[in-house]
């Protein structure tokens, strides 16, 4: 999939709290009901992360946006704030109509100071290309020195996690040996990239990471969406 960098800007804002630019960006013509990413997080999921009310509120109510979207772990906006234990939030959303699929135990063990650090240093271009299996633009980025491997989004997912989630081994193997990435980065959801092999059935990519010293969390049913349909 294609994410476009209105849309990047606009997930963002989400992300900080920022309504005068969600507004601006909608005044021009942005769609905010339409603001997927590569796992399936929306503008709403990242505000309610970040415990943004003002934000929340304002997608909720002026840009309309779909209720109970999923992410890539079945996740709800309102499951993100129940994770991060963002209780006005949790409260207005359920006085929405907003549901939560039942906690994971990672959902109760937030990994962010492990995850924050693969928010510095990000290039979101190669996590996009790594997540589209764009091994050229990614050769291309790393010959340029702008790669930046290793860094991660706003949900610290880093490019070796989007080409696991999608099952694409030539990627993975592209990221390990020759952008030399970390093997075992820990995202929000406190998975690594063998995490998302084993959750979306990827035996060739997990038994690839595997032999590289690949480790994850356990996964449980309740994170596996019934159709991915961003993969």
């Amino acid at each position: 999939m294609h994410l476009d960098t209105r849309l990047e800007q606009f997930v963002d804002a989400a992300s900080k709290d920022d309504v005068a630019t969600m507004e601006k960006m909608v005044a021009e013509g942005f769609d905010p009901k339409k603001t997927e990413d590569y796992d399936g997080r929306t503008a709403l999921h990242l505000a309610a992360a970040g415990g943004h009310l003002d934000a929340v509120k304002w997608l909720v109510e002026v840009a309309q946006v779909p209720l109970n979207e999923t992410d890539r772990w079945n996740g709800t906006a309102l499951t993100d704030t129940i994770r991060h234990n963002h209780k006005d939030c949790q409260e207005y959303l359920k006085s929405k109509g907003y549901t939560s699929r039942p906690l994971c135990p990672f959902d109760t063990k937030p990994s962010e100071e492990a995850a924050s650090k693969y928010r510095e240093n990000t290039n979101l271009e190669t996590v996009v290309a790594a997540s589209m299996g764009d091994i050229q633009r990614l050769r291309e980025l790393v010959d340029e020195g702008t790669a930046k491997a290793n860094g991660g989004d706003y949900d610290s997912r880093t490019p070796i996690h989007l080409a696991a989630s999608t099952g694409r081994l030539e990627t993975v193997t592209f990221l390990v040996e020759v952008a030399g990435v970390d093997v075992n980065p820990i995202d929000r959801f406190g998975g690594t990239p063998l995490t998302d092999a084993i959750r979306h059935g990827f035996n060739d990519v997990k038994e690839y990471l595997l032999s590289k010293g690949g480790e994850s969390r356990e996964v449980h049913d309740d994170e596996i969406p019934p159709k991915a349909h961003w993969s």
